[in-house]
Order: C-alpha cells, then structure tokens, then sequence
C-alpha cells in the first residue's frame, strides 16, 4: 500500500510539472526569448513579462534565425514552417513595460523591404543573424 501512494505522487508530480516544460525556451537579450510549447518547429520570438504572465509571442512560428543588439531584434521566418516563404521583421528592444511590447514589432516584411528599413533606421550593417536554428533553416 505503502507503494502505490508513493506510485502514485510520483505520476501526480510528472502530470502537473511535466505539462510545463517547454520544447523551448532560450534567452535572447533582457526579457526576448525564443520560445516553442512543444515541439521545435513552434519556435516564436516571445517576451517574458513575469514567471506568473508567462510569454508573450511577438513573432509567431516558426523563427529560425534572430540577431540582437541593443536597440533591436532581427527576426527571420518561415510562417508555420513553410520554407518557401521568409519573412523579416525588426523588433524595436524595449526597455519599459508601459510600452505595448507585442505589436512593436515591424514585419511582414521582405528581404527587400527590410533592407531599406534597416537602412531608414540606422541600424548598422554589423547586426546579422548570429542564433541560427539549423534544424528548421
């Protein structure tokens, strides 16, 4: 008797925590991570308010490549893991949460486009793409 009540704490403790493990979850700069629920391919730029709010996607799946400085985020994506798509997104880094974090982000954009909206803000040419995930270039 004395086993099954051990037996059963033990599948109680994996059923509750085991829900919460992310396939993903990895700093990026301040609160930015990248993030995936449960498999690699939901990888999304999200923003960690509190360990209670939890996460905030600003660039949903699937991102495969991020580059950071200290003003901005550089995002490349395949929308849902579509790989013959990419888009580009700049995400503005911000410091306060007053700031509406989860639509700062500047994007769907093309190669192109992106380009010249890095070049229309500034941001210098030595910020690349310096995390690559390779399993979902």
């Amino acid at each position: 008797m004395k086993y099954r009540f051990l037996f059963c704490n033990v599948i109680f403790f994996f059923f509750c925590y085991g829900c919460q493990r992310m396939a993903l979850k990895e700093k990026i700069t301040r609160a930015y991570y990248l993030t995936a629920a449960d498999v690699l391919d939901q990888c999304a730029l999200s923003y960690n308010y509190s360990e209670e709010e939890g996460c905030f996607v600003i660039v949903p799946r699937t991102v495969f490549a991020v580059g950071f400085n200290d003003n901005y985020i550089i995002v490349k994506q395949h929308p849902d893991n579509n790989k013959k798509h990419t888009n580009y997104f700049i995400v503005p880094i911000c410091t306060s949460d007053s700031i509406d974090i989860i639509s700062s982000a500047i994007g769907l954009l093309t190669l192109n486009e992106f380009n010249a909206k890095k070049q229309e803000l500034k941001i210098p040419e030595n910020l690349t793409f310096t995390i690559i995930k390779k399993a979902l270039q």
